[in-house]
């Protein structure tokens, strides 16, 4: 196991003691954050019509909202 270096900074009337490791460790997963990743991976759908378009998976509802009122003898087209 690597010892800490100790150095002291200066600032005024006081000494500070600030440890500096020798070398880099690796930083430990909580459990609380494995699940946060989770649940990121499967918030993929969303009904907001920019983030559609801006996918390209556009739906149909979202770009006509209005049923067709008139029927098809009605309709002069």
């Amino acid at each position: 196991m690597l010892r800490p270096i100790l150095r002291r900074v200066i600032t005024g009337k006081q000494a500070l003691r600030r440890n500096y490791a020798a070398a880099a460790q690796e930083a430990v997963k909580e459990p609380d954050q494995e699940k946060n990743e989770k649940k990121s991976v499967n918030a993929g759908e969303t009904n907001s019509f920019v983030m559609s378009v801006f996918k390209g998976q556009l739906k149909t509802e979202q770009v006509f909202p209005y049923p067709d009122v008139l029927t098809p003898m009605k309709n002069p087209h």
